[in-house]
């Protein structure tokens, strides 16, 4: 039963309003609508939900996702002791959410309001940061954390955690592609149209922060510089 109420709320949510909100170490304040299913985007898998049963609030949990509902009060009119008529109401009052997550919690109050259904999405920069230095410091060793970030970026995984800047700026022998930015180093990546000495001294010489080390794969060339303060 309770799988098949996650379904029909995912269903509900697909056609919500989309909108992405910065979490800052503070509760987020979310309007949502109070008559129909909200859907919530955490960057991180939910494991759990703290919240009072008065507030009147459904909420469902799938991965990274939460599903808000206001639940609705029925109200009976009595005439003679007989039920004359039923009027739904759904409550205006704000509730507080905790979502729980294996990298923090998330403080989130939600304000019902006459709105269509929301899809909110929850971003996090500073959790990009919090991997980005993991990764740094993956190892005591200096060498094996420079190889473990060129290891990421050859996979193209380093957008996991590090903050992608797209640049494609085109040069006769070489395409600069993208720049990740860490905390504490960034990484250019670039695509040898020429793969010979001369481009790489090229791009080495053009290059503004300090260069660490630099790494060839078929014909993308990284770039690993010290990030300025």
């Amino acid at each position: 039963m309770k799988k098949m109420l996650i379904v029909s709320l995912i269903v509900s949510a697909l056609m919500a309003e989309e909108k992405t909100f910065e979490y800052k170490n503070e509760t987020l304040r979310l309007r949502i609508s109070k008559d129909s299913v909200n859907r919530i985007v955490l960057p991180a898998e939910i494991t759990g939900k703290i919240f009072s049963q008065e507030k009147n609030l459904n909420v469902q949990l799938n991965n990274n996702e939460a599903y808000v509902k206001v639940i609705p009060i029925k109200k009976t009119e009595f005439t003679d002791n007989k039920a004359a008529e039923a009027e739904i109401i759904y409550a205006d009052n704000e509730a507080e959410v905790f979502f729980i997550t294996d990298k923090k919690t998330y403080s989130v109050v939600f304000v019902p309001d006459k709105i269509e259904s929301r899809t909110v999405y929850i971003a996090d920069s500073s959790l990009a940061k919090e991997d980005a230095v993991k990764i740094e410091k993956g190892s005591s060793e200096y060498i094996k954390n420079i190889k473990n970030i060129f290891k990421l970026a050859i996979a193209n995984e380093l957008k996991n955690s590090f903050t992608e800047v797209s640049k494609n700026i085109q040069n006769d022998d070489f395409l600069y592609l993208s720049q990740f930015n860490g905390s504490n180093f960034l990484v250019n990546k670039y695509f040898l149209k020429t793969e010979s000495d001369e481009t790489i001294d090229k791009i080495n010489a053009i290059t503004k922060n300090k260069i660490v080390a630099t790494a060839l794969f078929e014909q993308n060339y990284f770039v690993l510089c010290k990030e300025q303060k």
